[in-house]
């Protein structure tokens, strides 16, 4: 997946990048006259909290607010709703609450701290999001945004933003760096490169159920092992509470638990209240390193697995960012570097990093490439090929070159030809050969004839690959299986990956369906792995990365 972004101004002076996380939103406001940009603060943090509040009378708490709010009542409160943004709607207390309305409070949030310290100057916003987000998610936080008073916001992957400002008066090396990025509640990692052209992601994966809360549950079951049997009546009240006072009490502790965990990255013990017990429960680091080390051993493996797929080892790495909250635990590091063999970039505030190089990239629409030469049109039904776009964005399209091949069919014209001529000049020879050698020397010649016939077939009628505003569509010609044909529509695709120079030139469209799914829609054999299809080789389409890098910025909807 290649996505290109320019570092031009736009000739705006106020420009804001926005980072809404799982569990904070950072802001940075970038001021006139070329001062350093500098993050808004709430409640004064740089960390807004993305939590919510739906309050009887259906006005919506934000950050501190929402977060006191929800001791009383815990049900009308919601943590994280970014990891709803599939939910359509959130259920808080009595009221069903929209998640672009929800997730607009926070940016609202955000617009009014903005034009307050901007003194209501018009604002360039960039909002960052997710690499592995799909146009649905996209358009779910860019509608929230819009609501929110931002005005046809630009949208920016996470990890280009957080490339960007990390490489930000360094010369190009021309490797990838690795961003991972451990959050409040998702784990993202990504391959990025720097280019002439500006920053592409070359791979991207993710959990997007794994961050820093789960590092917080490790933190109240060690708690749970510390003070449990001294009151289990008590404690079974505290984990499952059924009471607004309960649920209170769980509240704090889950609170107590995280400053734990923060203290616990920056000393070698801490200690936890326990609330409704009235004890305190003694942790060391070394307690939570052995807890937590399965856990972040995970986010280790999807990294190492990403290298794998991309065909890259630790030493072709321009280098390792950490970025999000999460990776404060000293254990981050640990593991990456005992993994990767050489230390990550461990910044000083990396939850500020995302929002501070989103202020710097805005992304600009790609230029639409142009119109390339049409080949003459296949040879198959015409039906069955995809509609082509409106003329104001003309589909790329390109397939195969045609006529015999030197390739099999060569080889197997050559073994008829001279297997006739055989025949033909040793004629008495064959008479005394045993019919069993002459049935088997027949064979080989009608094997060969069919192998020039069936190469000869695939060479005159390629494959056709079309990208258009509708999504991918592939055509295979091939001996013994007949036509094939995948088309998958752009809101079904959750990544596309080119294969980067000095790799194998393959194109590979991942779908939000699985495999298994795909196939049974689809009911073609074409080549999967557990996230999508491995449509073509590019020379079997005749069609070079940078074509078809080109024609997908042009033709995939922002």
């Amino acid at each position: 997946m290649l996505i290109w972004f320019d570092a031009g101004v736009t000739g705006i002076a106020w420009r804001l990048g926005v980072d809404y996380g799982s569990s904070h939103t950072v802001a940075v406001l970038s001021r006139p006259g070329g001062e350093t940009p500098r993050p808004l603060t709430f409640d004064g943090s740089p960390l807004l909290s993305s939590a919510i509040y739906a309050e009887p009378d259906g006005t919506l708490l934000t950050g501190q607010d929402a977060h006191a709010a929800a001791r009383s009542e815990p049900a009308r409160h919601e943590p994280h709703p970014k990891r709803q943004i599939d939910a359509g709607t959130l259920l808080l207390g009595d009221r069903q609450v929209p998640v672009t309305e929800a997730i607009a409070a926070t940016l609202r949030r955000v617009a009014e701290e903005a034009a307050r310290v901007s003194g209501g100057a018009d604002l360039d916003v960039v909002l960052t999001h997710p690499a592995g987000w799909g146009p649905t998610r996209r358009a779910t936080l860019r509608a929230a945004a819009e609501s929110a008073g931002f005005a046809a916001p630009a949208m920016l992957p996470e990890p280009v933003a957080a490339a960007s400002q990390a490489l930000s008066g360094r010369d190009k090396s021309g490797k990838p760096l690795l961003v991972y990025d451990l959050g409040g509640g998702t784990f993202d990692v990504a391959l990025v490169r720097d280019t002439d052209e500006g920053v592409e992601i070359l791979a991207a994966d993710g959990t997007p159920d794994l961050g820093g809360q789960d590092l917080d549950a490790l933190v109240v079951d060690l708690v749970r092992r510390a003070v449990e049997e001294r009151d289990p009546p008590a404690w079974a009240r505290l984990s499952t509470p059924a009471t607004p006072a309960d649920r209170r009490h769980f509240r704090l502790l889950w609170d107590n638990a995280r400053l734990a965990k923060e203290s616990l990255s920056r000393r070698s013990s801490a200690t936890v209240a326990v609330p409704l017990l009235e004890q305190e429960a003694h942790l060391t680091r070394e307690q939570f390193e052995r807890s937590a080390a399965p856990v972040l051993a995970l986010t280790v493996d999807q990294t190492l697995g990403l290298l794998r797929r991309a065909a890259l080892s630790p030493a072709d790495l321009d280098g390792i960012l950490l970025v999000g909250g999460a990776t404060r635990t000293p254990l981050v590091a640990t593991l990456l570097h005992r993994a990767m063999g050489g230390p990550p970039t461990v910044l000083e505030q990396p939850e500020l990093i995302v929002a501070e190089g989103a202020v710097h990239q805005m992304p600009s629409r790609p230029k639409a490439p142009a119109t390339p030469q049409e080949p003459p049109p296949p040879t198959t039904p015409k039906a069955s090929t995809p509609d082509a776009t409106p003329a104001s964005t003309p589909a790329f399209r390109t397939q195969g070159a045609r006529g015999p091949k030197l390739t099999g069919a060569a080889v197997a014209a050559a073994a008829l030809i001279g297997g006739i001529w055989y025949a033909t000049a040793h004629a008495s020879a064959l008479n005394a050969t045993p019919p069993g050698a002459q049935a088997f020397g027949i064979a080989l010649l009608v094997g060969a004839f069919l192998v020039m016939i069936g190469d000869l077939a695939r060479a005159g009628r390629p494959d056709l690959l079309l990208i258009d505003g509708r999504g991918i569509h592939m055509r295979r010609i091939r001996w013994g299986r007949g036509i094939q044909d995948l088309s998958l529509p752009w809101p079904e695709i959750s990544e596309v990956l080119v294969a980067p120079p000095g790799l194998p030139l393959s194109l590979v469209v991942r779908t939000h369906l699985g495999p298994r799914d795909g196939a049974a829609r689809t009911g073609r054999p074409y080549r999967s792995d557990v996230n999508g299809y491995e449509l073509c080789t590019l020379r079997e389409v005749g069609a070079s990365p940078v074509q078809l890098r080109t024609a997908i910025a042009a033709h995939r909807p922002t």
